[in-house]
């Protein structure tokens, strides 16, 4: 026969009474009995006497309203712990919340009456010994679950921008390594990100534009993607700044030779483990970032929840965002912005100033809207669907509603960050591919190509449907031909011959032209393309050099047939010689032994 679970004077129950003064046992020990004891020890005693006695516990618990005894519930599936923005985030509200907003009203330092579950909980936890006492009584708790959506709201749908990304996703990143590995990805060497011009540019070619359209046929005025797309192609090491320019990496050359949704799928995960660009810094709105002594959590350590968070999401579905973002806290997967090992008030802030707007002076609920729940629509904007993981529905951040509450106004900013539109979000089909949810991904519904062009066989590229020669259209046929007239391009060898050596592989090229003209490819155009892939593979690259010039040939020769000397350079004329980079410092080292000097 097991025992009943049972409190003694030694207990944590016990402990923890003893820790507390009698201005918090009285009205405690009130609870449990109508004639409290003044004596410190004998409210102790009253409190565990209470809750060893189970008609007491069983009468303590029916005073509890239904809100603290899910409170209570909570806290005991965790160990006795209760995460009060969990909590409250799933049921909107803490037991206390109430009586706290009132004594608030009166008094800067509040005493606020006690409840019946302060005879259980201490300072958000439930010693051990009490658990068991509980847990028979306890209602069994249902976890939050995000509303998922077949359609959109109908009453919404007018006003709403929406955006499908998967068919996009290999298009655009292609795009963007072929855009860097034509030295146009210009970058701000300070701080390593795209120009604005830059941006604007491959926003151009990008497969449907930018999510945020411009007045009247003019550039967008808030670039999303394609500046989503440059900086993922830094974050997973397929282009690096060299100078003012992004240059493609050896593994942004071999991606950019071989596209597919599997190398999707690495960028994506590259990106969510990347510490290389902090997403922070386009949320205009939040001050500091760059501050004295600011100190941030690792971006990889941020986004692990929310894409776990994202796994919690059914695919196919519509997810309204605040409903998301409540649910990254009910799940307990929320994450800290500023690091928690930093102490003393944080460094970031909204408005004009730090002394007025700090984030760490104002209720968690405003602070947590201005930084967790922006870098939330950050990852979720302009990153995931631009990899074409999230379809989404939107608004102009000028119409969307955005409060802070105690933290007031946005400062000069006309609104808090270009993301505050995002109202809905669907994982789709290639996001439950990226996210490791499906094991495989038959790829988007496939519409059939329209013809652009016609491809006569003089070489010459005529445009038929001006309607359909879209920007990307023109940047892929413009890194093959030139333009002879209006409307009409002539393909060259030279230029094919570029795009080659920067990726782009003779079957796409191929590819490309036939899907896109109006008749099959004339045998004169395709026995030019076969002649051009024989001919780019009659060179390769086997690494760089250096050329010494040396005095005077007698010298030169003597170099050149050194016993040591002979397997490291070559003649390249009476008294050049040629070295491999990679063996210039032994050369060098030779050349002193022989008594010789190399000046610059």
């Amino acid at each position: 026969m097991t025992s009943k679970p049972f409190i003694t004077a030694q207990s944590p129950l016990a402990e923890t009474l003893a820790g507390l003064n009698n201005d918090d046992l009285k009205p405690r020990a009130q609870i449990c009995t109508r004639n409290a004891p003044t004596r410190k020890s004998d409210l102790i005693e009253v409190i565990v006497t209470s809750l060893n006695t189970p008609e007491t516990l069983h009468r303590l618990w029916s005073q509890l309203d239904e809100l603290s005894r899910q409170t209570i519930a909570a806290a005991i599936e965790h160990g006795g712990e209760l995460n009060e923005d969990a909590f409250r985030a799933q049921y909107r509200a803490l037991p206390w919340d109430a009586q706290k907003k009132k004594d608030s009203l009166w008094s800067y330092s509040y005493r606020r009456e006690y409840l019946p579950i302060d005879v259980f909980m201490y300072q958000g936890r439930i010693p051990p010994d009490v658990i068991p006492l509980l847990k028979p009584l306890a209602p069994q708790l249902t976890p939050y679950a995000v509303e998922a959506l077949a359609e959109l709201p109908a009453a919404e749908v007018e006003e709403l921008y929406i955006a499908e990304t998967e068919d996009s996703a290999v298009h655009d990143w292609t795009t963007t390594l072929g855009f860097i590995a034509e030295g146009k990805a210009a970058v701000t060497p300070a701080n390593e990100r795209p120009t604005s011009a830059a941006v604007l540019k491959l926003s151009e070619r990008l497969l449907h534009g930018e999510y945020l359209p411009g007045e009247n046929n003019t550039p967008s005025p808030e670039p999303i993607r394609a500046y989503g797309w440059l900086m993922l192609a830094q974050a997973v090491r397929c282009a690096k700044p060299i100078g003012s320019k992004l240059e493609l990496t050896p593994k942004g050359r071999k991606a950019l030779a071989a596209p597919g949704v599997e190398q999707l799928r690495e960028v994506y995960h590259d990106w969510a483990e990347s510490n290389q660009a902090d997403e922070l810094i386009r949320i205009t709105g939040l001050k500091g970032q760059k501050g004295k002594g600011a100190r941030l959590t690792r971006p990889s350590d941020r986004k692990q929840p929310i894409v776990e968070a994202l796994c919690n999401c059914p695919p196919g579905k519509w997810i309204e965002v605040e409903d998301f973002l409540r649910a990254i806290r009910a799940w307990r997967l929320n994450f800290e912005i500023e690091s928690s090992n930093y102490r003393g008030p944080g460094k970031l802030y909204v408005g004009s100033s730090w002394e007025y707007g700090y984030l760490s002076g104002f209720g968690h609920e405003p602070a947590w809207r201005a930084a967790q729940a922006q870098y939330v629509l950050v990852c979720l904007w302009e990153y995931l669907a631009t990899l074409g993981a999230l379809d989404l529905a939107y608004t102009f951040p000028d119409d969307a509603e955005f409060q802070l509450g105690s933290l007031g106004g946005v400062g000069d900013e006309s609104y808090f960050s270009r993301y505050i539109g995002l109202r809905y979000f669907r994982l789709n089909a290639l996001g439950a591919y990226l996210l490791n949810l499906s094991d495989d991904y038959a790829g988007p519904a496939r519409v059939d190509s329209r013809p652009v062009f016609m491809v006569l066989p003089n070489c010459e590229v005529a445009i038929t449907q001006r309607e359909e020669f879209t920007p990307n259209v023109r940047a892929v046929l413009e890194r093959l031909a030139e333009p002879v007239s209006e409307g009409v391009y002539r393909l060259q060898r030279d230029r094919i011959l570029t795009a080659i050596e920067t990726g782009l592989t003779t079957e796409a090229m191929t590819e490309f032209l036939a899907d896109k003209s109006a008749q099959p490819l004339p045998k004169t155009v395709a026995v030019f393309l076969d002649d051009i892939r024989r001919n780019s593979r009659a060179l390769k690259e086997s690494g760089t050099a250096v050329l010494f010039t040396v005095a005077d040939a007698t010298l030169a020769h003597l170099i050149a047939n050194d016993r040591t000397l002979s397997g490291l350079c070559s003649i390249t004329d009476e008294t050049t010689l040629v070295v491999p980079a990679e063996k210039e410092a032994v050369f060098r080292r030779r050349v002193k032994q022989l008594g010789y000097g190399i000046r610059h």
